[in-house]
């Protein structure tokens, strides 16, 4: 099962990122503005009260190897996304195992049941092909 749910979320996950590829928000040119500056060594530009630092410092990285500012957006995305995926999978077999001394419904019907909530809220709520 766990197999199938990767294989599905990574499919969905790049077909959205692939989805919308060139397409950016007011929110993901701010943050390229700030992963610029960053990349230039202006590191002041990072802190400020409206957008985290962390998301530009880590696109600034990447900045001096892309081709295209969007699509090293989108793989930074996807990265993001998959490191999400592995985070969700630990969470949920530690979960389980703590679980597995409770009575309730068996651990094949939970498993399926949050990997289908964490793909349904990853894809509809936080949508990779949107730059924020």
């Amino acid at each position: 099962m766990r197999m199938g749910f990767w294989a599905l979320a990574l499919v969905v996950g790049g077909a959205q990122t692939w989805g919308l590829r060139e397409w950016m928000g007011a929110d993901g040119v701010a943050y390229l503005d700030m992963a610029e500056a960053a990349a230039n060594g202006e590191w002041k530009q990072l802190v400020n009260g409206l957008w985290s630092p962390l998301y530009p410092a880590v696109l600034s990285v990447g900045r001096p190897w892309a081709a295209s500012e969007a699509a090293m957006v989108k793989v930074v995305n996807f990265g993001i996304y998959v490191a999400t995926l592995g985070a969700f999978e630990w969470f949920l077999r530690e979960w389980l195992r703590r679980r597995r001394r409770q009575d309730g419904l068996p651990e094949k019907a939970l498993t399926a049941l949050g990997y289908a909530v964490f793909l349904d809220s990853a894809v509809t709520l936080r949508n990779l092909a949107i730059i924020t």
